[in-house]
């Protein structure tokens, strides 16, 4: 991990759930405890998400976060990088 950056793996709601805001408030609970100082005190916090998951990008989307750069070699063909600053 790169100092002050936080990331997001393997975020998953079943697909009945989808649309209920629970990954909403799920995304903010992980922003809000990787931001604080006496847990991880990031100051930006990352995802990559398959290219595909539309559901997912909205999200993202909707909830702050910027395109980048994939970060993760060898998936800049079938994923979509984003960040957000938290701190």
């Amino acid at each position: 991990m790169l100092a002050g950056v936080a990331e997001v793996r393997k975020m998953f709601l079943r697909p009945d759930q989808r649309g209920s805001g629970i990954g909403r408030r799920i995304l903010a609970d992980l922003e809000k405890f990787a931001a604080d100082p006496e847990l991880i005190g990031a100051n930006r916090i990352r995802l990559e998400t398959a290219i595909r998951d539309t559901s997912a990008i909205g999200l993202y989307d909707s909830s702050g976060y910027a395109t980048i750069d994939s970060y993760v070699p060898g998936h800049t063909e079938v994923n979509v990088a984003r960040e957000k600053q938290i701190g």
